[in-house]
């Protein structure tokens, strides 16, 4: 008799774990400006829909992208008031990730870092997530410096199909000297360029992730060096603004240019479409929502160790960017991020946060 009470207590035990949490978690998000960039705005648009399948009141807050401080005053507000959350997901934005971690620490606010590592002057003393500071859970990012190789590898395929131009003329529009995504992404073209003899590098420019400032210097570079055969981008706006600046200078003439950048922002998928560039990557967009499903299930004990997380990158080209660009417009209530929670399926060994497996080629 006892042995079929203890069968049954399994049973029903097993049977509430599957059925997930048993209360509401309170998550607090801060990013980018609404409406200023549109990678931070891609980033957030999942996230909605992610804490509505899993259950998690979700709140969104906005900082000042261009003053790096205000980020840090506002996570000081959220986690000072009233109503501290549960969780706080945010990137690391400021030229120290200390005062942020520390503060954390100090209120016990559980936190998941996304886009952004920590700053490489700092990463030997402030180490992993959980190792120096226990309330950082969790990082998730994407491989900057392979974005930035793989940028240069596709870009030189796609260029050699086009031109019989050799070497192959490169010229880099880079983003900002501070955030780490734009030093790595730099890392990874040279990277590339000291593979290859037949690319012929010319110069790069920092454009500060400013299409005003990559058109001027899209247009210093032409006049400086005459036409490129690839445009390496560091962003999707500035390839976006590099494509336009050629066409006014070279009109018809840059359909033999190879374009292309990184974040897949809805431009960017439907300039792929348009033919307004070569290709773009994917998949950094998407932290937000995975940081949202790591949250999820540390809170309730299924992802205690899910210290450093990866979402790949992939190229983006017309076979794949219409489903992207579907998703990217809305549909993200086709997707079931609750079958990504080990919450919800404790049989999960791992995460698979990769775009590109929910997308089909067309």
């Amino acid at each position: 008799m006892l042995k079929i009470v203890c069968i049954l207590l399994l049973l029903v035990s097993n049977s509430l774990l599957a059925q997930g949490p048993k209360r509401l978690m309170n998550v607090a998000y801060v990013g980018h400006t609404k409406g200023e960039n549109a990678f931070w705005d891609n980033l957030v648009a999942p996230m909605p829909e992610v804490a509505k399948q899993l259950g998690i009141n979700l709140s969104v807050y906005y900082a000042d992208y261009n003053n790096r401080f205000s980020y840090f005053d506002e996570v000081t507000k959220i986690v000072n008031s009233d109503t501290p959350p549960d969780f706080l997901i945010s990137p690391f934005r400021a030229a120290s990730s200390k005062p942020l971690l520390n503060l954390l620490e100090k209120k016990q606010i559980p936190f998941i870092s996304i886009v952004n590592e920590i700053p490489r002057s700092e990463r030997a003393k402030v180490g992993l997530p959980q190792a120096n500071y226990k309330f950082w859970k969790a990082q998730i990012t994407s491989d900057d410096t392979a974005s930035g190789e793989m940028l240069a590898q596709a870009l030189r395929a796609i260029a050699l199909k086009k031109t019989a131009q050799r070497p192959l003329k490169l010229v880099a529009l880079a983003g900002g000297r501070v955030m780490e995504s734009s030093l790595e992404r730099n890392d990874g073209l040279q990277k590339a360029l000291a593979q290859y003899n037949d690319l012929y590098y010319q110069q790069s420019v920092f454009t500060d992730w400013n299409p005003g400032k990559a058109y001027r210097m899209c247009t210093e570079l032409y006049h400086r060096h005459g036409k490129a055969d690839i445009v390496w981008a560091a962003n999707d706006d500035i390839a976006i603004t590099a494509a336009q600046c050629l066409r006014d200078l070279l009109d018809d003439d840059v359909n033999n240019v190879t374009i292309g950048g990184v974040d897949a922002t809805i431009k960017g998928v439907q300039a792929v479409i348009n033919e307004q560039i070569d290709i773009t990557l994917g998949g950094n967009q998407m932290h937000g929502a995975w940081a949202l499903i790591v949250a999820f299930d540390i809170y309730n004990q299924k992802a205690q160790h899910a210290n450093s997380l990866e979402s790949p990158f992939f190229i983006v080209d017309k076979k794949n960017a219409p489903s992207l660009l579907r998703l990217l417009k809305g549909d993200w209530h086709q997707v079931n991020f609750k079958a990504m929670s080990k919450t919800y399926n404790p049989q999960l060994s791992h995460y698979d946060f990769n775009l590109s497996h929910l997308l089909v080629n067309e």
